[in-house]
């Protein structure tokens, strides 16, 4: 008979000596650099046939849609793009995530992995609803510093503007009811599926 067992842990501390049949690391592989987590996944399942999935893996593009005009009623905004590669710089730059996905899959090859599967699991959030929310209360923190130190002041007012309204489409109503706006934002993810060699 077989026997399943599921294992919730630190991957980082947890010490098991059996390898797993099947690692689980959902949001996960974007966060620690491709050799870490190919060097972690490689003591987790160290035989042939171990399987290792890794969904919403975050491939470094965010979007609006629609985007955030330059102009809407006369008042300007930053370009979505320019707002967008700042926050990407800030995940790099400060919270330390990986977001080069085939450097990952070169890397987990390297270490004796085999690709087997790969499909976009994009994440559509429309703005207003609680989750999207929170999403861009993170993107608007880490932005706003960066933003303010523009040194030109017509492209600070842009910017700032254009996390003003970010932020006002993103607030919801009240506790029962989500706001209802017809822009979503997107993240780019990709769901990986891997086979130890």
């Amino acid at each position: 008979s077989n026997i399943i067992e599921c294992r919730v842990a630190d991957v980082f501390t947890y010490q098991y000596l059996n390898s797993f049949d099947l690692v689980v690391a959902n949001a996960f592989a974007d966060l620690i650099s491709p050799q870490q987590l190919a060097t972690l996944l490689k003591r987790l399942v160290h035989l042939r046939g171990g399987l290792v999935y890794l969904p919403i893996t975050f491939t470094g593009q965010t979007s609006l849609e629609p985007p955030i005009c330059c102009s809407i009623h006369n008042e300007l905004f930053l370009d979505d793009s320019a707002a967008f590669k700042l926050y990407h710089d800030h995940l790099r730059d400060v919270e330390g995530q990986f977001l080069d996905v085939q450097a990952l899959k070169s890397t987990l090859v390297s270490y004796g992995f085999e690709l087997v599967a790969e499909a976009p699991s994009d994440w559509i959030l429309p703005l207003g609803s609680r989750f999207t929310s929170y999403i861009v209360d993170f993107i608007s923190n880490a932005l706003t510093p960066r933003f303010l130190k523009i040194r030109d002041s017509t492209l600070r007012h842009r910017s700032l503007r254009w996390i003003k309204k970010l932020r006002s489409e993103a607030t919801v109503l009240t506790d029962d009811k989500e706001s209802a706006t017809a822009r979503t934002l997107r993240a780019t993810n990709v769901d990986l599926l891997f086979i130890r060699r």
